[in-house]
This record gives C-alpha cells, structure tokens and sequence, in this order.
C-alpha cells in the first residue's frame, strides 16, 4: 500500500477535520490539530513523507507517532506493516526542525510569486483590514505589509493545469534573514477563508521576525503574532521586539532567543500561551521574563487597540510593563 494511502487511512481512524478536498492529489493536507483548541485549521500533513506539523503548538514527526499517541497503538502492527530499516526508510520520519540551528535548510525559501502585490495602505479592503486591527500605515509600511487580491507563491502545476495553492484577499507580510525571504504570511482580509493564515509552501518560519535588525544586547520582547507584534510596536518603547509565528516555539527559535541577554515574553492569556513559556522555561538555559497582559478581558497584544480601545502607548503610560514575572518563580504543575 502506498504511503498517501496509509496517510488517508490513518487520518480517517483519527478522525481529523481535514479542510483539503482532494487528499488524491494535494501535496499537502490542512487539519485541525488535535493537540490545542484549534478554530482555524494550523496542521500540515505531507502524505508522501508521512510526516505532520502544526504551524500553531509546533507539534511535529510522523504519522506513526501521531497514531500512537492517539490511540497508545502500534500503527505497524495495526496495519500489518514489518517495522524494518526497510520501512524506515521508506517511511521518512525526518523531522522539520533544522539539524544545524545556526543555519538553515538552502532550499526552503520564497522562490516564486505570480500574482501582483501591492502596498497594505494602498488598496481599500486592506486599509479597512489594517483600521479594524488598530494598525497605523506608518507600521504597515516598516513592517512591508501587503495586499494580494489573487494570486501564487511557490505554487505547484496540478494535473487539471492550473496552479495551486492560490491567495485570495490576503494581507501579505514577507519575513527575512540573512537578506533572504524565507517566508510569507497571508492573512484573510476579508473573513470567512478556510484558513485565517497561511505560510508560503515550501517555506520555513524556523527563525525570529526581523532577526536581522534586532539588538541582542537590549530587552526583547516577544509575543506570538505578526499582526500582534505590529500592535506592540506602535509604542516606539517595544522597538526591539519579534514574533515567534505561534504559540510554539521550535528548537531553533529557542537557539535564537538563548543569544539575547534579555527575553520578555509577552504570551497570550490561554492555554496556548502557558504551553509556550513551559517550553521556553524547560528549554533556556537562563532566566527569561514575563510581561504579563492586564486583567481586562483581553487574550492578546492585539485586542487593546480593539477591545480596550487605547493605544498600547497609552495602556504602559497607565503602568503596564513596569512589573515583570521572573521565569525563576515560575512553577508548572
């Protein structure tokens, strides 16, 4: 039996919710991710390497591994397959982590883009989408942000000719190191997509955004979104600041964040987000802060322009951001 149809068999015994309607021909399937509360779908599954990976919780590794820690079975034995080097082989499990974290895959990267893109403040469902999240052009423009209407970025050629995945209505946010476009971020602009973000296919976000231009040697402050970020960073006191691209963290952001003298993490206030600082805690070999968000029904960074209706500027003139959370203080039970 061939590996996309033991994919197709194992995600149907798992029950995933697969968004992808043709699992015969997609080179990639896009599912809720069984591991967190998951309302827009964020696992990948490569059915030819047998592999999965949630851009969200960064939950990764193979199919086989994904059944047994659903079910406490055997995949091989359920499905009568000889677990030899063979079929280990065959079965590539190779991970999506860098093996080398200082650098990077050479072939993951931005490649091709058809479909015109045009500035985030220049066309109107992208400023009415900037203006509902409290996002000023000024940050728009730093942050390269812009609109596609409809279009291709690093798409494949199906047997029906025509190119896939394609973007519709999608506010584009390039991210970079080293001079180089590792990724994209489209965002539903308009609402109602399958999917509220999507990442460029073949692409890696295995990096920390603006890497290139931060200061090691100052504060960092992190939270998980893009879009959250663009919020923070309307107040110029949160200028060395990044996103992790989730509310996972993967081993080589964890490798990029040990290199700052000062880590603030600034994590959304749910379940998601105290998975991260778990991890971060469980993995930085020293002390790291919280930034905690105020107690005013808020989950995130983004909602203080939208729910709190202030200005980040504002809400920390008020005195958020003056008392900070050890991680040294921080017990997980």
């Amino acid at each position: 039996m061939k590996k996309r149809e033991l994919a197709s068999q194992v995600v149907q015994s798992l029950k995933l919710k697969v968004k992808t309607r043709n699992l015969a021909t997609a080179d990639e399937w896009q599912c809720t991710c069984p591991f967190h509360t998951d309302k827009t779908p964020s696992m990948y599954i490569a059915p030819e390497k047998f592999v999965y990976h949630c851009f969200s919780c960064q939950a990764q590794g193979s199919l086989s591994s994904l059944y047994y820690t659903m079910t406490g079975r055997s995949f091989y034995k359920d499905y009568n397959i000889v677990n030899d080097e063979f079929t280990a082989f065959s079965f590539d499990t190779s991970p999506y982590e860098a093996t080398d974290n200082s650098k990077l895959p050479a072939d993951l990267y931005v490649r091709d883009i058809q479909g015109e893109i045009v500035d985030a403040d220049k066309h109107p469902t992208s400023i009415k989408y900037l203006r509902s999240r409290g996002i000023p052009f000024d940050i728009a423009r730093s942050m390269k942000m812009g609109f596609m209407k409809q279009g291709v970025i690093n798409g494949v050629r199906g047997k029906d000719g025509n190119l896939y995945p394609v973007w519709y209505n999608r506010l584009t946010i390039p991210i970079y190191e080293g001079g180089v476009m590792l990724s994209m971020e489209g965002r539903d602009a308009v609402g109602g997509q399958d999917s509220k973000v999507l990442y460029a296919r073949n692409t890696t976000v295995q990096t920390l955004y603006d890497i290139d231009v931060l200061n090691k040697e100052e504060p960092l402050y992190v939270v998980e979104g893009l879009t959250k970020l663009a919020v923070l960073r309307t107040d110029p006191f949160f200028k060395n600041s990044t996103a992790t691209f989730g509310a996972g963290l993967n081993a080589r952001q964890l490798y990029l964040l040990s290199q700052f003298d000062q880590v603030i993490m600034i994590p959304d206030a749910d379940d998601a987000g105290m998975r991260s600082i778990r991890r971060l805690k469980e993995n930085m070999d020293h002390e790291f802060k919280i930034l905690e968000l105020p107690k005013l029904g808020i989950k995130d960074v983004g909602d203080i322009p939208q729910k709190l209706h202030t200005t980040v500027v504002d809400l920390r003139r008020r005195g958020w951001g003056r008392t900070l959370k050890s991680s040294l203080s921080l017990v997980f039970y």
